[in-house]
């Protein structure tokens, strides 16, 4: 069995393997790129799992709801890459959509396991805190994002309501996101990797959404 200091460095090594694997397989074609990129996700599902087992948290259940949102996630990449690198199609919508809108309230409802067990239902100063946040951000998504793609007449309904749960989905792990930032408790190194990782995923979508608009 592992030591408990080797536990602790395994997140260090995992993650230096993760950065090292992503950034050399920029230059490689575009299939195995993403190849690789998908290997890099589907490893992030393996070390939840991993660490699960290692740490027996108290509450595994919302860990497992994170391997689960991720899982969902690593399948759409997989669809997209097979149509647009092995088919040579971008169909929208296509069940990669699907794949990727179902990772987001998975992520969520591991997102509120925690945080239950963090305020325990209480705490209003955080959850007023995390309301003001994801309403001001909220509006601005709506403004620059939403709000031209509701408009554009260029998109068929189904094109029209995928594009929306993008950004809708964003607001929803945002305002879940804010109120796990806004809680009580220790800040533990997984808490912080988990809050910086989620920033990433948030800040990704809206940067390709902006690019996606446009674009257009």
């Amino acid at each position: 069995m592992p030591t408990d200091t080797t536990q602790r460095r395994l997140w260090l090594v995992y993650l230096t393997c993760g950065v090292v694997a992503a950034t050399g397989s920029l230059p490689l074609p575009d299939l195995a790129h993403s190849v690789v990129y998908d290997l890099v996700g589907l490893s992030a599902v393996v070390a939840i799992l991993v660490g699960v087992r290692l740490h027996r948290p108290a509450r595994p259940g919302m860990w497992y709801l994170l391997a689960a949102g991720l899982t969902m996630f690593v399948a759409g990449d997989v669809a997209y890459s097979v149509y647009a690198y092995v088919l040579h199609q971008e169909p929208f919508p296509s069940p990669a959509d699907g794949l990727y809108l179902a990772c987001y309230p998975l992520l969520a409802a591991g997102l509120l396991v925690m945080i239950r067990s963090r305020t325990g239902g209480r705490d209003r100063a955080g959850l007023i805190d995390a309301l003001i946040i994801t309403s001001g951000l909220g509006l601005l998504s709506w403004t620059f994002l939403m709000r031209p793609i509701a408009t554009d007449p260029s998109l068929t309904v189904a094109s029209r309501l995928i594009s929306l749960a993008y950004p809708l989905a964003d607001v929803l792990l945002l305002a879940v996101l804010a109120r796990l930032l806004t809680s009580p408790g220790a800040r533990s190194a997984s808490y912080r990797l988990l809050g910086v990782a989620l920033l990433l995923e948030l800040g990704a979508d809206i940067v390709y959404a902006v690019l996606t608009l446009t674009s257009g």
